[in-house]
């Protein structure tokens, strides 16, 4: 199976994420492995960048949750 190839501007579109963000991962992981995880420097701010993602996304779930229940309330039909 082929992968296919998408432009580093489409690919920041998909996925909602910066393309200098996804040029940097992709400097990052285009190396060989084992010099990325030998490097304890980058492999602990990887850590600490996916801590912080993870505290960011259980804050905005529940801000999800009420737009989306705010959605439901006021385009319900107002002469039910």
């Amino acid at each position: 199976m082929e992968a296919e190839k998408y432009s580093l501007g489409e690919t920041s579109i998909r996925l909602g994420v910066a393309k200098s963000t996804l040029s940097k991962w992709k400097a990052l992981y285009s190396h060989n492995n084992s010099s990325i995880l030998s490097n304890s420097k980058e492999a602990g701010l990887t850590i600490f960048e996916q801590k912080q993602l993870q505290k960011e996304l259980e804050r905005v779930r529940p801000e999800r949750d009420i737009l989306k229940k705010a959605l439901a309330y006021f385009a319900e039909d107002p002469q039910k």
